[in-house]
């Protein structure tokens, strides 16, 4: 079977397919390379704009300090070199631009007393506290290390807008990196323990910052305890919602009383009163003389009628009294029952006033209570981060106690 190549070779009049015509890349070339070099054109001069105009509003200050790598290597005049040459130089060089941009060293530039005074080290510092993971994380991205090409030499640089914050940071880099270099190629003992002894100083200090911060927080804020739950205000507020439960029941209570009485107050005609009320009017002192002189009068018309008849004119004249009588005991003990049910209203009014008055005073008192417990769990929140800081400084300061006491059993 022929292959691909003899068969295309064989057939040179067959026409090529559309497919094939349109993916030339030759052909694309011819037809569209005056668009191609205006692209071209225009993006160069765009970002060659945009480039200028940048450097112009937001310009980038480099210090770069640059090592050299000797061999036989000394120390006399500053350069770091190695023993090895070629490749194992080559390498000696990738890992000296390692450790320029490590995070331990970079940690330790950035405890540096001249890096903690610059504008740089300020911005990450909030609330009295520096938030050493941001700053370390922003330090990685304007520091850079790396070898030159076909030379004995590598570099680190640091960018910034403000060119003695960079020059500062660089400074502190090579300073840390020189001693960290110094101290693991002659195993100078003495060199290690002054860093872990300067590390342990630095440390105390954020230890005395953070101690005099939870100080400060105890002192000015007047926390009680660091339990939320011990607090006079949580307990205060505690009382005052169980003392508007049962306030707060009465006056719906009452509320709901005084509404019957006044649409009873305010029925037409002569309303129906409640028992309580009817027989709180017949015990007034009107209504118990008119009763019983009622009583007496009823007595006295029995006895006519059964010594003069029933149709005597001293009977007659009796009845007409104890009717008399009877009417106007009505009317006192209806003037009583709407005298009492007034008063009742009057009553009920007072009382709801009063619990309303008593309410609104709980309530401002249980908002001034609430106010005072949030702004307490912002500052036992505050506090326990301080804390946190401070236990992990603590953690630090042993760990380097630890080395150091390893240090000088060698």
């Amino acid at each position: 079977m022929p292959s691909a190549e003899n068969q295309s070779s064989a057939s040179p009049n067959q026409p090529q397919s559309a497919a094939a015509v349109a993916l030339d890349p030759v052909r694309l070339l011819r037809t569209y390379w005056p668009w191609l070099a205006g692209a071209i054109v225009v993006g160069g001069g765009a970002g060659i704009a945009l480039f200028v105009v940048l450097n112009m509003l937001a310009p980038k200050y480099r210090a770069t300090a640059v090592y050299q790598a000797l061999t036989p290597f000394s120390l006399d005049f500053g350069e770091i070199g190695g023993s090895a040459a070629g490749e194992e130089s080559e390498v000696f060089m990738q890992t000296q631009v390692f450790n320029l941009q490590s995070d331990p060293l970079l940690d330790l530039a950035i405890q540096e007393p001249n890096v903690q005074n610059t504008e740089w080290y300020r911005q990450y510092v909030r609330n009295d506290a520096f938030d050493r993971v941001e700053a370390l994380d922003d330090l990685n991205d304007i520091v850079s290390a790396r070898v030159l090409p076909n030379t004995a030499l590598f570099s680190v640089t640091v960018s910034l807008p403000s060119p003695s914050d960079a020059a500062i940071i660089a400074q502190a880099i090579c300073t840390v990196y020189e001693n960290d270099y110094n101290s693991s190629r002659t195993g100078d003992i003495s060199v290690i323990r002054r860093n872990i002894e300067r590390q342990i100083n630095n440390l105390r200090q954020n230890q005395l910052s953070f101690e005099r911060q939870l100080e400060v927080l105890l002192v000015d804020n007047q926390l009680e305890s660091t339990d939320i739950t011990e607090s006079s205000f949580y307990r205060r507020l505690a009382i005052l919602q169980a003392e508007l439960v049962p306030l707060r029941a009465e006056l719906t209570s009452n509320r709901r009383q005084l509404q019957e009485y006044q649409l009873l107050l305010n029925q037409e005609g002569t309303p129906v009163y409640p028992e309580p009320i009817r027989a709180q009017a017949r015990m007034s002192q009107v209504a118990q003389r008119l009763e019983a002189e009622i009583e007496i009068r009823r007595a006295t018309l029995e006895g006519l009628r059964q010594t003069t008849g029933p149709n005597a004119q001293s009977v007659t004249t009796a009845e007409a009294q104890l009717q008399a009588f009877e009417n106007r005991y009505e009317e006192v003990v209806n003037l009583k029952m709407q005298e009492t049910l007034q008063n009742l209203v009057q009553q009920y009014k007072q009382a709801i006033q009063a619990s309303e008055s008593t309410e609104l005073s709980l309530l401002e008192e249980a908002e001034t209570a609430r106010v005072q417990l949030n702004q307490i769990t912002q500052n036992l929140k505050k506090y326990a981060e301080i804390e946190s800081e401070l236990e992990l400084v603590l953690d630090q300061i042993s760990n380097a106690r630890q080395r150091l006491d390893e240090i000088n059993m060698i």
